[in-house]
């Protein structure tokens, strides 16, 4: 369940920023999530 979850999060969070016009690279994205993925999750919070 936690898995599920999390992809469909990291999946928002991907179609967020491809929106926003600005896709990095998976690896950078993945590090950049586990750093601020409590402060990400509140901001998608916010707008979804």
């Amino acid at each position: 369940m936690e898995e599920n979850i999390t992809q469909i999060f990291l999946l928002k969070y991907n179609f967020f920023l491809i929106e926003k016009g600005y896709h990095p690279p998976m690896i950078v994205f993945f590090i950049y999530t586990i750093k601020h993925y409590e402060m990400i999750y509140h901001g998608l919070s916010l707008i979804l």
